[in-house]
């Protein structure tokens, strides 16, 4: 029996570690999608764009089984606009910070909180990704999709989408049915936005304010947040990484209020009656975790929500690293974090390990 053709993915993943398919596709046209559906069927499948938002776990011992599809579908179009909204459309393949500034270029305002966030379009919705103050969701007007299931273009409005942070319906599909059974192929998204002079701007949040000195237009936002997250970003040529690692994490009051008698500076957010929200950068800061390394995977020292990997870090490395961290909160805080990147296991328990939604019911250790 002959060993199935490895591939590797390290060019698919921010970390840049060595992980491995046996089968990879690519998606350059649309009028090619129907073949590849077919082509697929029902075998075990895995979507990706640039990877930013994946932490691959795969050897080449036990490399992905599925059929890795590399969604290269280009293009941007103005789809309408009137007076106070423009609608613009963009294919899944384009870069997500290249969008933004085509937009900031064309004097339409509305993304420019989400600037140098790394990624693809497609993958925007999947995360719902977010920063200072705006959700992609935000911005969203519908997502058109390939359905495996269906075999069929089908479109899904914003509600349809079932935003939340950092989730989506096409998000919670892959966590409940297993990424293997991917359902939705994202082909384009259809972002309501402004003109520039219409745009409703979000500059409140700490550091953005001291930058702009009260010269608010979407550009001078954007080149606020480029200037501030360049300072707190490792350069991922030099430090690869997928950016956050772990959710902040939704917790009950009645656990706020017992960790805040033991430490009462600890910040909370997005507060009810029922809940808050903490910082999980705050967390592992107070475990000590910033710097630290296991083998070549590290907690990078300017910004604790951050692992990167040091030079020849290997997935076990970044699984160990990321384990460490979320028993050490959970020993002292009654915390489990949960993981932002999609994780894609050949060792499928090791993946749902770290998945454990455990928040909101322990009691902090004494």
């Amino acid at each position: 029996m002959t060993n199935p053709r490895l591939i590797e993915l390290e060019h698919l993943n921010g970390l840049k570690l060595k992980s491995y398919c046996t089968s990879l596709k690519k998606i350059t046209k649309l009028s090619s999608i129907k073949e590849l559906s077919e082509t697929v069927g029902a075998k075990p499948r895995l979507i990706v764009g640039h990877g930013s938002n994946i932490f691959f776990l795969s050897t080449r011992k036990k490399p992905l089984s599925s059929i890795v599809l590399l969604n290269q579908l280009k293009g941007i179009e103005k789809i309408n606009e009137k007076r106070e909204k423009v609608c613009i459309r963009c294919h899944a393949g384009e870069n997500w910070n290249d969008f933004v500034l085509w937009t900031l270029k064309k004097k339409i305002g509305g993304l420019e909180n989400l600037v140098l966030i790394p990624g693809t379009v497609g993958a925007a919705p999947i995360q719902n990704i977010g920063a200072y103050g705006v959700e992609v969701g935000d911005r969203i007007d519908s997502v058109n999709v390939w359905d495996f299931k269906l075999k069929k273009i089908i479109k899904f409005t914003v509600k349809d989408c079932s935003f939340e942070y950092r989730s989506s319906i096409f998000k919670k599909q892959m966590l409940q049915e297993g990424w293997k059974k991917t359902r939705y192929l994202i082909l384009s998204v259809d972002f309501l936005l402004w003109p520039e002079n219409k745009t409703p701007l979000i500059a409140h949040y700490p550091g953005i304010q001291e930058e702009l000195n009260g010269d608010l237009s979407p550009k001078k936002i954007a080149e606020a947040i480029k200037k501030i997250r360049t300072s707190k970003l490792p350069d991922s040529d030099q430090l690869p990484n997928i950016g956050s690692f772990f959710q902040n994490p939704r917790i009950k009051a009645s656990l706020v209020e017992k960790i805040k008698k033991r430490f009462p500076q600890m910040p909370e957010f997005e507060k009810t009656y029922l809940s808050s929200k903490v910082s999980a950068a705050w967390l592992i800061d107070k475990t000590n975790f910033k710097g630290y390394k296991i083998g070549d995977a590290g907690v990078y020292k300017k910004h604790s929500l951050i692992l990167v990997n040091h030079g020849h870090a290997t997935p076990n490395d970044v699984l160990k690293l990321a384990q460490k961290i979320q028993k050490t909160i959970h020993n002292k805080f009654g915390i489990w974090l949960i993981p932002e990147p999609s994780i894609i296991s050949s060792f499928e328990k090791t993946a749902s390990s770290l998945m454990s939604p455990r928040n909101q019911i322990y009691i902090p250790h004494n």
